[in-house]
């Protein structure tokens, strides 16, 4: 009598955190993930592919190509500009005509009005916390116009 018996083999891929690679650039400091949407510190991470037995890897048979990736989410960040913030030193996965992060212009780019200074940025903030005061008071009156807004309108 034969009895049969399946064992699962296959190869699993899995990445790796791996030290700066050889002729690769080391990775920013300050990089913002265009998936978790938070500044952390980029890491190099590498696919490598083992054979497996019931789901365990046991001979390693592959590596792949070092790639940048946010340390917080391990989204793969692709290409990495090369232009960080002047301002803050944020780097970014993807082209963008101002930094996302203190929305001061990146250089090089055309038409672009000039940046905001800092001083220029304490006045407009300061100004408008001015303004959320002076408004604050008025939230009643608004309020009390939406609702005969609204009444209006069922009564039609």
């Amino acid at each position: 009598m034969c009895e049969c018996c399946c064992i699962p083999l296959g190869c699993i891929s899995m990445p790796v955190t791996v030290e700066t690679p050889e002729g690769y650039p080391h990775p920013p400091n300050k990089m913002l993930c265009s998936r978790c949407g938070h500044i952390s510190k980029a890491s190099y991470r590498q696919n490598r592919a083992y054979c497996g037995v019931l789901f365990i890897p046991c001979i390693p048979c592959g590596r792949g190509v070092p790639f940048l990736a946010c340390s917080r989410c391990n989204f793969p960040c692709g290409n990495v500009t090369a232009e960080e913030c002047s301002r803050c030193g944020v780097t970014t996965c993807y082209s963008v005509d101002y930094c996302p992060n203190c929305g001061t212009s990146r250089p090089g780019v055309p038409n672009n009005p000039k940046a905001l200074t800092d001083s220029e940025i304490k006045t407009y903030e300061r100004k408008g916390s001015d303004n959320i005061s002076e408004n604050h008071g008025n939230d009643e009156n608004h309020a009390d116009n939406k609702r005969k807004t609204i009444g209006e309108m069922r009564n039609k």
